[in-house]
């Protein structure tokens, strides 16, 4: 991939000629994660995870996904190359996650937690310096809904979430349910 020229292409949809693109071998078209990342105004190392994840979940996407690097400052850092179907399907889950907000996920989550225990739980409910998603004190429950960014790339909370709930738990001694959205 050494060999890959930028330079924008006339030929794809209205959509995608927003991306900036490599032409390869074979005349395959390529853009990377760093476009991504500009174009929807995300860290870089977000859309990563986030292309990481979905290869994840559909490996037969690696020959239209491909892991690279590139240097920014004199460091290397990961990104991922992709054809023209590797962006289409890339795009695809970004304007999804785009369309529904974490806020509008979140109130979904709750509210259909409430309607089906018929429990009311409050939101934002402060405990010290930390405020959760919701916390319903009939049950002595706190939930948390969260997004991609809570979680390792190996699936496991990270670390400053978990001490976050740790400290919670200690404070409530309450359970703790967490949604993955």
């Amino acid at each position: 991939m050494n060999d890959l020229r930028m330079r924008k292409v006339k030929e794809l949809p209205d959509c995608l000629n927003l991306f900036s693109c490599k032409e390869g071998i074979n005349n395959a078209i390529y853009t990377d994660s760093t476009y991504l990342a500009s174009l929807y105004g995300r860290p870089h190392k977000d859309v990563v995870g986030s292309i990481r994840r979905i290869l994840l979940k559909i490996p037969e996407l690696s020959s239209d996904i491909i892991k690279s690097r590139y240097v920014s400052r004199g460091k290397l850092y990961p990104c991922y190359d992709m054809t023209r179907k590797g962006l289409e399907i890339v795009k695809l889950h970004f304007d999804l996650c785009i369309r529904v907000s974490s806020k509008t996920r979140e109130d979904i989550a709750l509210s259909t937690i409430e309607q089906l225990q018929g429990i009311r739980i409050a939101r934002q409910y402060t405990v010290n310096n930390y405020r959760l998603d919701g916390y319903c004190s009939d049950n002595n429950t706190a939930y948390e809904v969260d997004d991609d960014y809570h979680y390792e790339t190996t699936g496991e909370l990270n670390e400053s979430c978990r001490k976050r709930q740790e400290e919670i738990q200690n404070l409530l001694s309450c359970s703790f349910v967490r949604i993955r959205i």
